[in-house]
């Protein structure tokens, strides 16, 4: 587990672009009562707040790890998630650009390593 960068507080954002990962929250799928499977190598993020994690590794035995705020894990096998508190994220294959307001939506969703935030010369 490490720390991640996220984003806590903005301010006149009408010349900024985050160009970063989708990240998909995994709560949507415990919400909708489905096991969330985990390929070994995948990280797991957490935001601005820590996140419990219930899962079943390959030896069917049930488990519980806790990541701390703005940290992740990485499971060396295969898991099968059956319950969280808080939010937990993985990283999608897409990638987004946020501009100006938008990137409101991502305060204290973890900025992966290939994010960029930039701002544009008003001067132009």
């Amino acid at each position: 587990m490490s720390n991640i960068a996220t984003l806590s507080y903005t301010n006149n954002l009408r010349n900024a672009t985050l160009k970063t990962s989708q990240l998909n929250n995994l709560n949507q799928d415990i919400d909708a009562a489905n096991l969330i499977n985990i390929s070994s190598g995948t990280p797991i993020y957490s935001g601005d707040r820590p996140v419990r994690i219930e899962y079943i590794g390959n030896n069917n035995i049930s488990s519980t790890l806790n990541i701390p705020a703005k940290s992740h894990a990485i499971f060396e096998d295969k898991i099968r998630i059956f319950a969280l508190s808080g939010d937990a994220y993985i990283a999608s294959n897409q990638s987004i650009l946020l501009q100006g307001p938008e990137i409101e939506s991502y305060l204290g969703l973890p900025l992966l390593d290939e994010s960029q935030i930039t701002l544009a010369d008003e001067s132009l």
